[in-house]
Formats: C-alpha cells, sequence, structure tokens
C-alpha cells in the first residue's frame, strides 16, 4: 500500500481493505465513528472514524491519529490536511524529495517562495492569481492539493475572468 501526502483530502483516510490489510480492522474491531463523506465525483460515501495511534512518515510522527475509513477501492490511504496543516510541506519535485518539518522550521534558500497557506474549514488554501483576457490580472483562492494530477481554476472563476476554458472537459 501507498499513502499519499494529499493536502486536498479533508481526512486521512483509507479503504476498508487497506484497514484490514493494516490491522486498523478485523472482524473483532469495534466500530468507531459513524461518518458521511462526498468524493471527489460528487458521490456520499459511508464509513467511520477509527483510531490509527501513531503515524510516521520518515522520521515526522504523529500522535493519537484517527482515520475515516471508507469504500473498497484496494489501495486508497490519503494522508489528509487533519495531519498535513500542522507542518511545513518542502516539495522539490525537480529533485523527487518531499520534506515534513515541524512548523516554522523547513530550510530557506534565497530565492525560495514560500506561501502562507489560509487554513480553511475543509481546505487549505493560498491566494493565487492569473491573467485575464483583458491583461488585468484574476485573484482567487488556491486550493493546495497534492494528491491532484492537474491544476485547475473553478469553471465560473475562470469563465467570469476571461479566461480561457474547455467547459466540456470531464474527470
Amino acid at each position: 500500500t501507498t499513502g499519499v501526502l494529499d493536502t486536498g483530502a479533508m481526512s486521512t483516510i483509507m479503504s476498508v481493505p487497506v484497514a484490514v490489510k493494516l490491522g486498523v480492522l478485523s472482524e473483532d474491531t469495534p466500530l468507531g465513528e459513524e461518518v458521511r463523506a462526498v468524493d471527489a465525483h460528487g458521490d456520499l460515501l459511508q464509513g467511520e472514524r477509527v483510531p490509527l495511534g501513531e503515524l510516521a512518515v520518515g522520521a515526522h510522527r504523529w500522535v493519537n491519529v484517527t482515520a475515516v475509513v471508507l469504500g473498497s477501492h484496494p489501495d486508497l490511504f490519503l494522508i489528509g490536511a487533519d495531519l498535513l496543516q500542522d507542518v511545513d510541506l518542502y516539495l522539490a519535485a525537480d529533485e523527487g524529495l518531499v520534506g515534513l518539518f515541524e512548523a516554522g522550521a523547513a530550510p530557506k534558500e534565497p530565492g525560495d517562495l514560500v506561501i502562507p497557506l489560509d487554513r480553511g474549514q475543509r481546505q487549505l488554501t493560498v491566494p493565487a492569481q492569473a491573467p485575464a483576457k483583458g491583461g488585468a490580472d484574476v485573484r482567487f483562492s488556491l486550493i493546495v492539493d497534492t494528491g491532484a494530477s492537474d491544476t485547475s481554476v473553478p469553471a465560473f472563476v475562470g469563465t467570469n475572468e476571461g479566461l480561457p476554458a474547455d467547459l466540456g472537459y470531464q474527470s
């Protein structure tokens, strides 16, 4: 099983098969708190919030972690914003590196771009801007989602501000 550092996921989430494989759930496991979640496709899923205990990524450790267990995907394991909002996340994708540091302790070189996150109730965002057709910048909140495969702007923001948009695209 591969875990995904997914700042776009509100909670740390794993599927039932992963929870069973990791020993989080078994026939003898008491049920956790019932939860409902809406997935990226808008489907309503029911699951449960269960205690994981300790979770480690490299040398970084979290204690008293809970995870939402839902769905039947064989490999779903997302380490979400509930844990990642309290660390400095250092990304060097061109070098194949990711670093997790205590808040305020990430290395900074002259010229590094450091963007403070806005911690919403459901998402991590940063202020962003893009040039519109008329030349004026369009300002919007950009969801920070390290689990996403593409960069996107909500259609209503883009079309209202004159950004080029493919409204026929579906995922």
